[in-house]
Formats: C-alpha cells, sequence, structure tokens
C-alpha cells in the first residue's frame, strides 16, 4: 500500500480552477506541506455562500476582504469525513476549524477545504510557552470528553459535499461496538484491508524484528488485566505533536488557536492524549522541563475530575502509542523512527 498522499505534484493552476467551481479565489494556491496521507494548499477566498458559477475563477474585487483557506488532497475520504464531523465540536476552548467542502478530485482522491488559522506549531513552544499553554490544552481535552460520540455519530456535518462524497464516519473504526480494553489489544492487528496492511511481515524483516511487539503486547494485556474495563471513554484526538495543533504566540501570553486533523481520533481513555504528549517528550524539547502528571493531577483536582488508577492507565496509553509506531514505521519503512519508537516503547514495559 502506498502513500495517501498524491504521488506528484498539483499543478496550482489546475488547483485554483477546481476551487473556483466553489469558491472566489485570490491568486494561486501555495503548498504547505506534505503528510503521509495528503497534501495541504493555502489559499485566500472572497467571501460567499454556496458555489461560483461555472468553473471558471471569480477573484475578489480590489479591495474585497478575503478568507483564509486550506485545501488538502489525499485519498481516504474517512480522515475528511472525521474532519468535518469535529468542525461541529468548536467551542472557545476546543478552536478546531471547520471544514467547509469535500468534493472529488480525482477517481480515489477526494478535495477538502477548511478554515485556515495561523500560528506556531505546538511542538515548536519553548520550555515558558509549554508551561503557559498547558492548562488551555488539558482543558480543550476536557472539552472534547464531555461529547458523546454516538451523539456526534449521528449528526449531519455542516460541510457542503459534492456528487457521490458520503461524510459518514464508521462508528467500529472509531472504536465504537467494542471495549476500549479490546480496542488497545487489537493494537497487532493486521487486517488485509487496513491501512497499514502488511505492516507486520515488514516489521518481521526489518532490523529489530517482532520481539519489541511480541514483548509490548504481552505487557499491555497483563496491564489491561489488572486496570480492568470499567474505564470511562471519550473522544481522543490521538495525533497532538504533529503540526496539528496551532498556538498563538501574541504578546507573550500563548493562546490555542486551532486542533486539526481528526484522522485519527478514536474513542477512548481521557488520559490518551496526555500520554501523547508524554511519550513524544524526547522528541519536544520544550516539554523536557514540565512535569506533565503533577500538572495534570493539579488540573483534575482543580476542576474536580475523578481519574482512579491514573499511572496504571497512562502506561498503557503510552504501550499502545509505542506499539502502533512500530506498525506505523515498518509499513513507512523509516528505520530512524523505528528504532526511535522500540527505544521510546522500552521504557513502558
Amino acid at each position: 500500500m502506498s502513500s495517501a498522499a498524491p504521488t506528484t505534484a498539483v499543478p496550482p493552476d489546475r488547483l485554483a480552477t477546481v476551487l473556483g467551481r466553489r469558491y472566489r479565489v485570490a491568486g494561486t494556491p501555495v503548498e504547505l506541506g506534505r503528510g503521509a496521507w495528503s497534501v495541504a494548499y493555502a489559499f485566500d477566498a472572497a467571501p460567499s455562500d454556496g458555489a461560483t458559477s461555472g468553473s471558471a475563477l471569480a477573484e475578489p474585487g480590489a479591495g474585497e476582504p478575503v478568507r483564509p483557506l486550506v485545501a488538502r488532497i489525499g485519498r481516504h475520504l474517512d480522515d475528511f469525513a472525521k474532519d468535518a464531523m469535529a468542525g461541529g465540536f468548536w467551542d472557545q476552548t476546543l478552536p478546531v476549524p471547520a471544514v467547509l467542502s469535500v468534493d472529488e478530485w480525482a477517481p480515489g482522491e477526494y478535495l477538502a477545504v477548511s478554515q485556515r488559522r495561523s500560528g506556531v506549531f505546538l511542538e515548536e513552544l519553548g520550555g515558558a510557552g509549554w508551561n503557559q499553554v498547558l492548562d488551555q490544552v488539558l482543558t480543550a481535552l476536557d472539552t472534547l470528553q464531555r461529547r458523546d460520540p454516538a451523539t456526534d455519530l449521528r449528526r449531519t456535518p455542516a460541510t457542503a459535499a459534492g456528487p457521490g462524497v458520503a461524510l459518514d464516519v464508521d462508528a467500529a473504526a472509531v472504536g465504537l461496538g467494542r471495549s476500549y480494553p479490546e480496542y488497545l489489544l487489537s493494537v497487532g492487528d493486521d487486517p488485509p484491508a487496513g491501512r497499514l496492511a502488511g505492516w507486520r511481515d515488514r516489521l518481521r524483516h526489518s532490523p529489530i524484528g517482532e520481539h519489541s511487539l511480541r514483548t509490548g503486547i504481552d505487557r499491555l494485556r497483563r496491564g489491561v488485566a489488572a486496570v480492568g474495563g470499567d474505564i470511562e471513554v471519550g473522544w481522543v484526538h490521538s495525533d497532538l505533536i504533529n503540526r496539528n495543533v496551532l498556538v498563538d504566540p501574541g504578546g507573550g501570553a500563548p493562546r490555542l488557536r486551532a486542533v486539526f486533523d481528526w484522522g485519527c481520533m478514536f474513542v477512548g481513555d481521557r488520559l490518551y492524549d496526555l500520554a501523547w504528549l508524554e511519550f513524544w517528550t524526547p522528541w519536544t524539547p520544550g516539554l523536557a522541563s514540565i512535569d506533565l502528571r503533577a500538572r495534570a493531577r493539579e488540573h483534575f483536582a482543580r476542576n474536580g475530575i475523578q481519574v482512579s488508577a491514573f499511572d496504571e492507565r497512562l502506561r498503557l496509553c503510552c504501550l499502545h502509542i509505542g506499539l502502533a509506531h512500530l506498525a506505523y514505521n515498518a509499513f513507512t519503512g523509516n528505520v530512524v523512527n523505528l528504532r526511535g519508537s522500540q527505544d521510546r516503547l522500552a521504557t513502558y514495559l
């Protein structure tokens, strides 16, 4: 299975023409970056409702205000469907950019347009910035956990969908319909139709082999049995440290600006996103001086949130993150990151 991002460069004029069917495009789209599953382009458009007529560009007039937007092209419609659903989560404490439209770009490829926000990425903050913004991040996660996933899945997103584009999120794919322990323990599965299909064989033939995977799954299984299955679950973003959270550093008082790219979201332990920050701390220098566990405990106590078996649950989350990234890095063939994930996983065994 190949990367889901387009394998060839997208001509900016072609993208502008396609975008012009819905938006009054100003200027030429500019590539922002490529991820594993999509490629993103920045463009500006004049405020308008619905599609513009025809396929010709209708540029804003002189002095007319424009709005910053981002277009993403990728092969996984389910990622864009999750983004569209998450756009309905917007709250003052959880700023999720809205997905305005999703259309077919080419056979098997899709074009999603969202609001574009500016700022610095969360992982780029120094220690002082992290110290100031961490409580905002924890509050955003509280807001996320208060949502009811079953209700969210039944709502129709306020996103314009092109012909043949269904923005339905598969409940089973996000962990509903089975218990959270079952979800955790499925981390070693390699279904033939999965996004990372074939990863176990690639891991088996990689320089590190399967020993860490087998050891980690055994430790995870014993930990799940010890903690038990009575864990309250809710939405988990599961990709916060990957250029998916923007912070406005304005005036020395950082403010959470946007949380986006919800393609990895699932229903799980409220501690999972906290564990995500902890697991990736060695790659996030600004977190080095922050005691994440102490800060989280203080936050929960201050807000009357009861969290049982805190350390044990956090460890299970970190084990799962490490194991999942053995799978991901084996699939992508990135040996450096594979070894890094193995080493970090070892600290939780």
